[in-house]
């Protein structure tokens, strides 16, 4: 409910290098996001979110969420998200 994301992606899931920039673009998983995307997205209680922002390494993203639910508790979402590895925009 307040941010957590792990991954499954092995290039957002490499081992802190403890240099900024690197760190920004491959170690993105076992984290607490506090930015409005991922907070709307963990406690939206309905079927299906759809957000399209900025992620704070400067690449423009679609993310979609799902609430996830056991036994009638808001657990909170599962997401997936697209990135274009697109030149033109």
């Amino acid at each position: 409910m307040n941010g957590y994301t792990p991954t499954n992606l092995r290039s957002l899931s490499q081992a802190p290098t403890g240099i900024y920039e690197v760190d920004l673009k491959s170690s993105r998983h076992q984290r607490f996001y506090k930015d409005t995307v991922s907070i709307k997205a963990a406690q939206n209680p309905k079927d299906i979110l759809a957000q399209a922002y900025m992620r704070d390494d400067g690449t423009q993203n679609i993310d979609v969420s799902i609430p996830l639910y056991i036994k009638d508790r808001h657990w909170g979402c599962l997401r997936m998200g697209y990135t274009s590895n697109s030149k033109e925009g």
